[in-house]
C-alpha cells in the first residue's frame, strides 16, 4: 500500500512536526491514495501542491484549509528535504 511504499523512502512524522517540504498522504472516498506536498501559502500557512483528476487535470497549489487537513492521515519527511 501507498504509506508502506512511503516508509521506505520517507520517516513519518507527527502533524505537529510538519513543515514546507514535508510530504502528506490523503484519503479520497476511502483508502489513502492521494499524496501531495506542503508549501508555503502567500498569505500564512501552509499551502498543498497536488495533481489533480478534477478539471483542469493538472498540479494545482492552494491553501491548506481545515476540509483538506481532515483528508490527511500521515505526515512524511524526505531525507534532506526539510532537514
Amino acid at each position: 500500500d501507498l504509506a508502506r511504499g512511503l516508509g521506505l523512502f520517507a520517516t513519518e512524522i507527527d502533524s505537529a512536526q510538519a513543515d514546507i517540504g514535508d510530504v502528506v498522504l490523503m484519503h479520497i472516498r476511502g483508502e489513502p491514495h492521494h499524496v501531495g506536498l506542503l508549501g508555503d501559502y502567500l498569505f500564512g500557512g501552509f499551502s498543498l501542491i497536488h495533481a489533480t483528476t478534477l478539471a483542469p487535470r493538472k498540479v494545482v497549489e492552494h491553501r491548506l484549509d481545515d476540509e483538506w487537513r481532515s483528508l490527511i492521515v500521515g505526515y512524511y519527511r524526505l531525507p534532506g528535504v526539510t532537514e
